[in-house]
């Protein structure tokens, strides 16, 4: 699927290898030891620190370290479990098991398992068409799964509104004793968090530093993160680990801390694994972009920290806390996370699941902008139009009104009707981008760049001056991003 350049460290940072070269594929092997261990190994390997603690209990492969790095790695240490028994190895990560071992008798029997890997030159030209493939696709349109069903009844049954009209959801488990079944989650966490901390507080990491503290803050005072008041660790929580995401060319938030909940407790699961991910509640972005342009005036405008204005129930906040301070001299403090939050697998089902049950509940008084809510919008992002003036500015109307009764804030306005935009003020206006200094102004409509002068699409296509061959017009052509078609 593509190959990557990486830095391998331990653990506790130090560097084995820089810039080291990794395939990516889509599955290297079954999920390893084929049976699980017999508790007596596990037993007899507690007392040595391991590289993985739950190495007994099958479980997926990440990452598959070559022959080239291998020497490296041995720390010359070699200790008997017993007779009959594998060995621990010492490694730079830790004790590694290693050798014949007994199995549980109510394991099935191991199969022989074989990896080949064949690399191509082409891997790049071959991630492209794949994407260009999935996106050209028809969309099938699947009956809702049980799990789906199950998902859609505890948030019908369960949602609640604050005396303010914001949503109270809570989190879709698999079942109600799903929870129970998270380990420890605050080692690696912490471990995380001192990661994080080293690289923003680099020298060359002073621009990161500032965006990561000034979110950090910012979210504090928001109140959608604060100290527990009565942290009770001996009941089920987790820690949720997060790092911090570039976004160069966003126009309001330059970085965006995203929460992890896909990492493993001790037990081997992690809060993604017990929670439902929900059914696919986002519209058709073709089926949209056709409905813009059956329009004469038209806007687009998206809703400010959309999942960030959902609350979580009290209840649920235990299974979102999170490490911080904004200096290594302080103390490490623990916080819970009160709103929906990024990262997680149910977040995009919880924020959609509400933004229309806001136009279910409200809709009869504001029905024209609850039909946009639900059939013209893409997660945030809110696209419509109107054959006259009057109608787009009761439509705005209708929209803003509405989106605030559920706690939601319209920002990022675009339009080609500049009346719509007088009622605004500039702070809530998306700034325009040129393709070329002498270009008319540009904005980006779910990805394709519109011209609210001319009102039509545009494509930035990067030529180059080599002798074109098949393979380089298909190459180009993968690269482009055109749900739609418009270009065909």
């Amino acid at each position: 699927r593509g190959s990557l350049d990486l830095n391998l460290e331990t653990l506790s940072g130090n560097l084995i290898a820089q810039n080291h070269s990794f395939h990516v594929l889509e599955k290297i092997s079954f999920e390893l030891p084929r049976v699980e261990l017999c508790p007596e190994v596990l037993k007899r390997a507690k007392s040595f620190v391991l590289a993985d603690p739950i190495f007994g209990k099958p479980g997926p492969i990440d990452v598959l370290i070559g022959n080239s790095l291998f020497p490296q790695l041995l720390t010359n240490e070699r200790h008997s479990l017993g007779a009959n028994m594998p060995s621990a190895l010492g490694t730079i990560f830790g004790y590694v098991i290693a050798g014949t071992a007994p199995c549980l008798s109510t394991a099935p029997r191991a199969s022989n398992l074989a990896i080949s890997l064949l690399s191509t030159t082409d891997t790049d030209l071959h991630s492209s068409l794949q994407r260009f493939w999935v996106q050209e696709e028809l969309p099938v349109y699947d009956k809702k799964s049980e799990g789906e069903l199950a998902c859609d009844k505890l948030f019908e049954t369960s949602h609640t509104r604050d005396s303010q009209g914001r949503y109270v959801v809570r989190l879709p488990f698999v079942d109600n004793l799903a929870y129970a079944k998270l380990g420890t989650s605050r080692p690696i966490a912490a471990h995380r968090f001192e990661s994080v901390e080293r690289r923003i507080h680099a020298r060359n990491s002073s621009p990161l530093k500032a965006l990561y503290i000034d979110f950090m803050d910012e979210y504090e005072a928001l109140g959608h993160m604060k100290k527990p008041p009565h942290l009770n660790l001996s009941a089920p929580h987790y820690f949720l680990p997060h790092h911090g995401v570039v976004k160069e060319h966003s126009s309001t938030t330059k970085l965006r801390v995203v929460f992890d909940a896909s990492s493993k407790t001790s037990s081997g699961l992690s809060l993604n694994d017990v929670l439902l991910t929900g059914p696919k509640l986002q519209n058709n972005i073709c089926d949209i972009l056709l409905h813009f342009r059956l329009k004469n005036l038209v806007f687009s405008c998206d809703i400010r920290q959309m999942y960030r204005q959902i609350k979580i129930h009290p209840d649920d906040q235990r299974f979102q806390l999170i490490l911080w301070r904004g200096q290594p001299s302080l103390p490490l403090s623990t916080y819970q996370l009160t709103t929906v939050t990024y990262g997680m697998n149910c977040s995009p089902y919880l924020a959609i699941k509400t933004l229309q049950q806001l136009a279910q509940d409200e809709g009869s008084n504001f029905p024209q902008a609850a039909h946009i809510l639900k059939h013209h919008s893409y997660v945030d992002d809110l696209i419509a139009g109107a054959s006259t003036e009057a109608e787009a500015l009761e439509l705005q109307q209708q929209l803003i009104e509405l989106l605030r009764l559920g706690g939601f804030e319209l920002r990022k306005w675009v339009s080609n009707c500049p009346k719509l935009l007088q009622q605004l003020p500039a702070s809530h206006q998306e700034p325009p981008v040129f393709l070329q200094p002498s270009s008319d102004p540009m904005f980006s409509i779910l990805g394709i760049h519109w011209s609210p002068v001319t009102d039509c699409f545009k494509y930035n296509l990067n030529f180059t001056s080599d002798a074109p061959t098949k393979r380089k017009v298909l190459s180009l052509i993968a690269r482009i991003y055109d749900p739609c078609g418009f270009l065909s």
